[in-house]
């Protein structure tokens, strides 16, 4: 009796198929990687504007409350400007490593949450050039 094994076919036609679904599969996973981390990108930067100007309508600190973007991070601060806040009382949230954020500044003021001029766009962008914008008008309210 011979003993019972696979041929050497039947072996290569096992790994063609892995080869085949792996090619497919790879590229769909880190489409969905991408477009995850923008989705939390997103969320991330509308909850810390939400909650800044929250902050500024409670007028926590007897102070305006803002947002700084820069370096794939998020900071929540206290005081009339980035460059005026007090660095001790900043809460940095980090975006994810594939998601670059354009560069802003948004202060709230103290009472209303509205914000100084016309109102900014934040726009976030993947490594694969997707992107999604966080919009902030003149009253203070945050869409995306």
């Amino acid at each position: 009796m011979r003993p019972k094994s696979f041929s050497l076919l039947e072996v290569m036609l096992s790994i063609g198929i892995v080869v085949i679904i792996s090619g497919i599969y790879i590229p769909v996973y880190l489409s969905y990687q991408h477009r995850n981390g923008l989705d939390i990108a997103i969320n991330s930067t509308a909850g810390t504007l939400r909650r800044a100007q929250s902050l500024a309508r409670a007028v926590a600190g007897d102070e305006s409350w803002g947002v700084k973007i820069q370096n794939q991070q998020v900071i929540l601060f206290r005081g009339p400007s980035y460059a005026t806040r007090e660095e001790t009382l900043d809460e940095n949230i980090n975006l994810p490593t594939n998601v670059t954020a354009s560069a802003n500044e948004i202060v709230f003021s103290k009472f209303t949450g509205r914000v100084a001029g016309s109102g900014t766009t934040i726009t976030l962008i993947t490594a694969d050039n997707e992107q999604k914008n966080v919009d902030v008008n003149q009253e203070g309210t945050v869409s995306y």
